[in-house]
């Protein structure tokens, strides 16, 4: 997925817009984990990893591609510092706080007789790996919202125009 994501960025170049590509794939990236909760194939879940992966690699070229445009030459490097420094510290909060959240309290919130099991349940389904499935589905519509929110404000797909080019 990641190789794919960076040949259709080579061969297509991109939009001349980045921030309504970006929210666009972060879209379809929301909605890939999302119907990622729901699946009990692994069939399913190849398709929606692979997306994701799509839509990752996509992503780190636009982020890229904008800070190279908006942020001054002599400030690349500490943004970029900022940005991987932020980035890597989400990582072991995410893992750790979504293992504890699924582990401790949606898996078994959806195992049968789960405070979840006849609510949730009913349509997600019940057993092992559901609360996990669960949290999935939570973070991606999360996600999946968050953009649509901001495709829907016109001042941030305008952001581009705001901020003037560096260079």
């Amino acid at each position: 997925g990641i190789l794919i994501g960076g040949i259709l960025m080579v061969v297509w170049g991109g939009p001349k817009r980045f921030t309504p590509a970006m929210l666009g794939f972060n879209t379809v990236q929301g909605l890939a984990i999302a119907v990622a909760g729901f699946a009990n194939s692994i069939t399913v879940l190849c398709i929606c990893a692979f997306i994701v992966m799509v839509c990752s690699s996509s992503l780190a070229t636009y982020n890229q591609s904008i800070l190279r445009r908006k942020v001054p030459k002599d400030r690349h490097g500490t943004f970029a510092a900022l940005i991987q420094t932020v980035s890597m510290s989400l990582l072991p909060l995410s893992a750790m706080l979504g293992g504890t959240l699924s582990y401790f309290v949606l898996e078994p919130a959806l195992m049968p007789g789960g405070a979840l099991a006849d609510s949730v349940g009913q349509w997600l389904g019940i057993g092992k790996g559901r609360g996990t499935g669960f949290l999935f589905l939570l973070v991606g519509a999360f996600g999946a919202l968050v953009s649509l929110t901001g495709i829907a404000s016109r001042r941030l797909r305008g952001l581009e125009d705001e901020i003037k080019d560096a260079y």
